[in-house]
């Protein structure tokens, strides 16, 4: 069997932004009754595409599969709407912070979503929902706290094949190609 790599699309935000986020998240999970393990600032991403795990021999083409969307994304940015459970308050898997829906991001969404069919990536069957995770935990308590809204706006300069490797010290990320947005 060929050596695989762990790999996905997304958006870093901004140092300024990640910090920010971090911030709120460590306010709001002080609230909690579950304990959590905070994301590290550097870490925080918007997932835009989930691609798993790919044969070494195949990262070629996955990056010219990336690169396919150079010179399609004129304009994007993102606003935060709130810190929440999710995917909800009744079954939360993680602490995220919600990011408005936009047709900017959602047209990105669509192109990664189909990019990577060649490889035997299936399309998303759920509704695209951004989000940032900032917090996660194994298990959960019964959580009364409720979402807190917030409003930061960014604009994405960028968008990054990463390669994830996971580690008992939490995720490695490299960034193996980026696309500039709005140029």
């Amino acid at each position: 069997m060929d050596e695989q790599v762990r790999l996905f699309v997304g958006i870093f935000p901004s140092a300024a932004m990640q910090k920010q986020l971090y911030q709120k998240a460590d306010d709001w999970c002080g609230c909690l009754k579950t304990k959590v393990r905070l994301i590290p600032p550097s870490l925080l991403h918007l997932t835009l595409k989930f691609i798993g795990n790919v044969e070494k021999r195949r990262l070629e083409e996955v990056k010219k599969a990336f690169l396919g969307g150079m010179g399609r994304f004129s304009s994007i940015s993102f606003e935060t709407q709130q810190i929440m459970l999710f995917p909800s308050p009744s079954q939360p898997r993680l602490v995220a912070v919600a990011i408005q829906d936009n047709p900017q991001l959602n047209s990105a969404f669509r192109f990664f979503d189909s990019a990577f069919a060649d490889f035997g990536v299936e399309c998303d069957k759920r509704p695209f929902r951004p989000h940032i995770t900032v917090a996660r935990s194994r298990y959960w308590e019964r959580e009364t706290v409720k979402p807190s809204c917030f409003s930061l706006v960014e604009p994405i300069t960028s968008i990054s094949l990463v390669q994830s490797q996971l580690t008992p010290q939490g995720p490695v990320y490299t960034i193996l190609e980026s696309i500039t947005v709005g140029v």
